[in-house]
């Protein structure tokens, strides 16, 4: 199933549009997941599926510590070289080819070990949980931050099927029940948590994804058509001749 994720991201244009996304390179975003984390002079950073580098080149400037981020796509871990360049903190930050339950570091490494908008391309996100809270010093932090299902099964099966859809490496957005229920199988206390809801633009999120024009036709039929109840849950609605949606996502700190 890596196999999946690997292809999708190292498709050409893909890792440039996520290097150029206003969504992935939102501020609020970034300042929040920094928020919940332990930082002091010299904090080391572990960013796990790093993508294109924009937490970790967040964190760089936050500390002059080392950050590494890992990812299991060259063409990301390009982009997120240039991106750390040009923020000039590529004097502290390294970037590293790894998969996110089979990370090349001693036990208790870094201060802190973040992940972000990732879980969602995992089949089985549990062992990459256990791997995050392996890496972490005592007192440290552990902060994932990924979009949530609603808790209704319903609309949470409706979610990952348009997902799935648009990118068929997705695999399940967690409901914040089962997340916590990961922290908890991985040994971790929830420490504090922050909501960060995003409003999507549809057509825009799907060529995200490197979706043609009929694809994305289909997608906004979908969407448009669904159940009024998903629609209310995920406040579908068209406007100026654009598809609009909102997907709710979470920031959870937890320490070992």
């Amino acid at each position: 199933m890596l196999a999946l994720s690997r292809d999708q991201f190292s498709k050409a244009g893909i890792a440039e549009q996520f290097a150029k996304s206003k969504v992935h390179s939102d501020k609020e975003f970034l300042s929040k997941i920094v928020s919940l984390a332990k930082l002091e002079p010299g904090s080391t950073v572990l960013d796990v599926a790093s993508g294109t580098g924009f937490v970790a080149v967040e964190f760089a400037h936050k500390t002059k510590g080392l950050v590494i981020g890992t990812d299991i796509t060259r063409e990301m871990l390009g982009w997120a070289r240039k991106h750390a360049e040009r923020e000039a903190v590529n004097d502290h930050t390294t970037f590293l080819l790894a998969e996110g339950s089979r990370q090349p570091f001693p036990d208790q490494s870094f201060d802190n070990v973040v992940s972000r908008l990732a879980l969602h391309h995992i089949p089985d996100p549990g062992p990459v949980v256990k791997e995050m809270a392996r890496l972490v010093k005592q007192g440290g932090r552990i902060i994932i931050a990924d979009q949530i299902s609603p808790e209704d099964e319903e609309a949470a099966r409706f979610h990952d099927e348009f997902e799935r859809f648009r990118d068929p490496s997705h695999q399940k957005a967690l409901k914040l029940s089962e997340l916590n229920k990961l922290y908890k199988e991985a040994g971790l206390t929830t420490k504090g948590w922050k909501y960060s809801p995003v409003l999507l633009q549809l057509e825009d999120w799907a060529m995200r994804a490197g979706c043609d024009k009929e694809r994305t036709d289909v997608l906004r039929r979908m969407m448009l058509g669904a159940n009024p109840r998903f629609r209310r849950a995920f406040q579908i609605r068209e406007s100026d001749g654009y598809t609009w949606f909102r997907l709710q996502r979470v920031i959870l700190a937890g320490t070992p």
